[in-house]
């Protein structure tokens, strides 16, 4: 029976074996910045986050949008380039 049920699990939910828990992706150095892509496990989806980290200040900013997929790796993908966005756009600002 646990084997059915591991299975119905992986349909809907993902493994069960803590996929959600930890980062896949190691961070990323982006101009003076450090990326860290850091989904969020919603009920069998990844909702867009992470944290930019400034390599010069120290400062941090922890992002969450409202985008969510089925995967965490696309959310990895996703996160990465919306840091991207952030970072041209509002640069050290964003620490304010």
């Amino acid at each position: 029976m646990s084997g059915f049920l591991a299975s119905l699990r992986g349909l809907f939910g993902g493994s069960g074996d803590g996929e959600a828990a930890k980062p896949s992706r190691e961070p990323e150095v982006y101009k003076d910045f450090l990326i860290t892509p850091d989904p969020i496990a919603e009920g069998g989806q990844f909702r867009l986050a992470g944290t930019i980290e400034s390599r010069s200040s120290g400062k941090s900013h922890h992002f969450i949008r409202a985008d969510v997929f089925t995967s965490r790796s696309d959310a990895e993908t996703a996160s990465l380039a919306k840091a991207r966005r952030l970072c041209d756009e509002q640069g050290e600002a964003m620490f304010d």
